[in-house]
Order: structure tokens, then sequence, then C-alpha cells
């Protein structure tokens, strides 16, 4: 049964593609002021005076536009205001120059308070995405999932459907980067994947639709690593592609893993025609299993050493974790970080599966 979007898929859609210019808008701008700021204060915009800087409160220089973070970029107006002053006391400040002070202040205070309405705005498109990662197509399964961007909004993705004979088609996504750009991607591989599936009567024609669809509407840069799963629980039967994403793992209710997904292709988006061939791996089960699937914002997050978990490690977590490895991979990748940043989006899911006549 196909799912509908609804008015809050709309208002997603709206909110990403009304702020996408603005937001990149804003950056370049508030790069721009923070140079005329230090320039105007007197600091060259160079390594020796770095320290200067940072004495009167100013946060380091990035070195380029491509490396500013929005939600640092921009000094606090209150720390602006004493650099300016200090540099006004220091050298007897004429009125010309203390006119150009106030009028950057003044667009600096504005600038900050636009990024403020922006940043809500992403906010609030992100708990719209959140709420509709997993459709209705997924309300009757054992279903756990994490999916969190490395800033307010990004391309980690989980949505399903069923076709007309019940089977359940699964979609754990990550987009290339993060962000704005890889969200907007996810609307539409979303809308994509449950128009597709829908119809699809298995998971090739699932795979090869999506992929026509994200090379004709997608820019070229874009690209998307996918596990893709065909559940079939009366026959027992599971069916896997992995394009681009860290192994998906099988196991057993007292941990032991039964089968390992590696990726066998490139992501979606990349190949077209002749050169894009789906081979799923093919697995039945007779006995409540577990699927686990994470996307590499698990495997590649580091410790304070800069080692990443790693797959390996993964594996071990969740052979040592019967019956619950989600639970066990969550704390597990938190221990690492040891209240460390994100380096990527990361995602996790994890669905029961549960052939005909297994215990509950």
């Amino acid at each position: 049964m196909a799912s509908t979007r609804d008015d809050n898929g709309t208002a997603a859609d709206a909110a990403l593609a009304s702020t996408a210019a603005s937001i990149d808008r804003l950056q370049h701008e508030v790069a721009a002021l923070r140079r005329d700021l230090l320039a105007l204060s007197g600091w060259p915009l160079d390594d020796a005076h770095e320290a200067s800087a940072a004495a009167a409160g100013m946060p380091p220089h990035d070195g380029g536009d491509d490396a500013i973070d929005i939600s640092a970029a921009s000094p606090a107006t209150s720390i602006s205001r004493r650099l300016l002053a200090a540099r006004s006391a220091a050298s007897g400040g004429t009125a010309t120059q203390d006119a150009a002070d106030a009028t950057i202040l003044a667009r600096l205070e504005a600038l900050i308070a636009y990024r403020a309405d922006m940043e809500e705005q992403l906010r609030a498109a992100s708990e719209i995405m959140r709420r509709h990662d997993v459709l209705d197509a997924l309300s009757d399964c054992e279903l756990r999932y994490e999916v969190r961007p490395r800033e307010i909004i990004g391309g980690d993705f989980i949505v399903g459907e069923r076709n007309s004979d019940g089977v359940l088609y699964l979609l754990h996504g990550d987009f290339c980067g993060h962000r704005l750009l890889s969200a907007m991607g996810v609307l539409a591989a979303r809308d994509m994947f449950t128009s597709v599936a829908a119809r699809a009567h298995n998971l090739e024609e699932v795979a090869l639709g999506l992929n026509q669809r994200l090379r004709r509407l997608l820019p070229q840069e874009m690209f998307l690593a996918a596990n893709l799963c065909e559940i079939a629980p009366a026959r027992g039967a599971l069916r896997v592609w992995n394009a681009g994403m860290p192994a998906l793992l099988l196991s057993a209710p007292d941990g032991t893993i039964i089968r390992r997904f590696a990726s066998m292709a490139c992501p979606l988006g990349v190949l077209g025609g002749d050169e894009f061939r789906v081979v799923p791996e093919v697995c039945a089960f007779d006995e409540r299993a577990t699927l686990l699937s994470f996307s590499d914002g698990v495997t590649e997050a580091t410790d304070a050493a800069e080692r990443p978990l790693g797959s390996a490690r993964v594996a071990e977590i969740v052979a040592a974790a019967p019956g619950e490895p989600y639970d066990a991979v969550l704390a597990g990748l938190a221990g690492h970080l040891g209240g460390g940043d994100l380096r990527d989006d990361l995602s996790i899911v994890q669905l029961r599966l549960r052939a005909p006549g297994a215990a509950a």
C-alpha cells in the first residue's frame, strides 16, 4: 500500500528550499564582515596578529570562506564592541572612523539575528524530516532507529514501503556530505523510493528505478550510499543489496552474527545504463533474527586519539550483546567518542525479523 505525504512533507520541502540560498549567502556575508571588523580594528589577517585578536576576545581567523562554520563564524557583538572600543581609545578615533565602526556593528548585529532566524527554520524543517524518516509501512515492525545529523540537518535517512503483495522494502540511505544539499537529496530520494517500491515486484526494480530518478533529477556530484532490503516474513526470506554502506549485520538471538552483507556496488546515482547492476544477496532466516544497519558516521567516529570505531569493533559489540545490539552499539559509540563531537551524520536502524512459527 503506497504511503501519501501529508502537509508536513510539503512544509519541509518549502522550508528547506527557501532557506538554502539564504544560508549560503549569509555565510559569505558573515565572513566578509568578520574580515572588515578585524581590518578596521587594526589587526591584519595573518598569524603574527592572531594573539592580539585573541586577547581582545576575537575568535581565530578561519583562513577562507570554505572553512567557515556559520554556528561559530560571527563574533558576539559584545566582543566586537570591546575590540572596536579598545582600538578607538588607543588611536583617538575620528568621527569618520567611529561612524564606519557603527555601520559594521549594525550590519553584524542584523546578520546575527538573521542567522538565528534561519537556524530556527532549519530546526523546524529538521523536526518535520525526523518525524517522516520512517513511514507507515514500518509501523507494524519491531523497529528502533537513530538519525543524528552532524549539524542541524543532514543526509542520513530511513524509509520503508510495502508493495501490493505485502513485501517490505527498507532503504537506509546516506547522502554524500551534510547540511542543506544532502538534506534536499533526502526529501527527493524518499519520495522517489516510496513511489517506486509501492509498484515494484522485486528489489532489483526498486534499485533500478531509484537510480534512474536520482541520476535524472539530482546534481551530478550527488550520490547516495544505501542499504536496500527486501523482507518477506511469510516466506522467511531476506534479500539485501549494499551499495557503499558499512556491512549490514544479521544476528541470532544469542548474538551470533548469521550473515554480513558487505558493500557490493558503488552508491546510487553514480552509474547508469548497462554499468548499473543489482545483484542482491539472499538469506533465509528460520528463527527470530535481528537486522542491524548503520552509516559510516558510526564506523568513522573517532576517539580523542583520532582512531575510528571501525566495522570490526561494531561487529564485536553486536556479537557480545545478545538480543539487543542496538543499545550496545550506541553505548559503544558514546564511549568511543568520549564526549567529543561528530564529524559526520550518523544513523543506525534495528529491525526484528520473525520467520513463520518463530517464538516471540
